[in-house]
């Protein structure tokens, strides 16, 4: 199997993202990863690495700064501090933004498929709830819904899409019941949900790890 190119880190219109370009370049799939609390541009490359070479793969380093070290989406204190419509501008920012990087890039994509973990996977839930017509597929890790999303769940735009929810049964950042709450929502959306999990904690386990591969093939 053919090898893709090296990635590279770009600072474009004021954002830093690494990029993981595929085998060939002329491909128009694109993955946007996206990390979570304290993370940043580099740390979504070891999840990213299941999916298939035809991604192109763009991993932006979160808007906030953390009082320790890395980068998030939005100041927290606890997973509950903010609601679904908190996490909207985020999302409408980094819309505007993976347009002018796909034309920065030259890659002609209409959709794209999400991967996000932990305050990161808040984001592409809300991502594809907010911007359906955008989303093909999206993989949560150890992630969560932000509350008040059923309000804003349209089943007519849902129905088909696929969507993963990785998590582990001993999480406590994020409860299991969340992830299950989320599945749950979504399944009844008419999305084809995938829901994994694994005896570990707030990181993916190797079950969903492997997984990955597979929803992203």
């Amino acid at each position: 199997m053919d090898k893709p190119p090296l990635a590279y880190t770009i600072l474009e219109n004021g954002w830093i993202l690494k990029v993981q370009p595929p085998v060939h370049p002329e491909s128009n799939r694109v993955l946007l990863l996206l990390h979570g609390w304290t993370g940043n541009e580099t740390v979504m490359s070891v999840f990213g690495q299941k999916a298939a070479v035809d991604y192109w793969k763009i991993s932006p380093r979160g808007i906030v700064k953390t009082s320790t070290s890395g980068y998030g989406w939005l100041p927290i204190d606890s997973i509950r501090q903010h609601k679904f419509s908190d996490y909207v501008p985020v999302v409408d920012e980094l819309d505007r933004q993976l347009s002018h990087w796909l034309n920065y890039l030259r890659i002609p994509a209409n959709m794209i498929d999400l991967m996000g973990f932990s305050q990161g996977g808040a984001v592409i839930l809300t991502y594809l709830i907010h911007k359906p017509e955008r989303i093909g597929r999206a993989a949560c890790l150890a992630g969560f819904l932000p509350d008040g999303a059923e309000k804003y769940i349209d089943p007519t735009k849902l129905t088909g899409k696929k969507v993963m929810i990785a998590h582990g049964t001993d999480d406590e950042t994020v409860p299991i019941d969340m992830a299950a709450q989320s599945a749950s929502l979504f399944e009844s959306a008419g999305a084809e949900v995938t829901f994994c999990r694994d005896e570990v904690g707030h990181k993916l386990g190797p079950t969903c790890y492997k997984g990955l591969e597979t929803f992203f093939a």
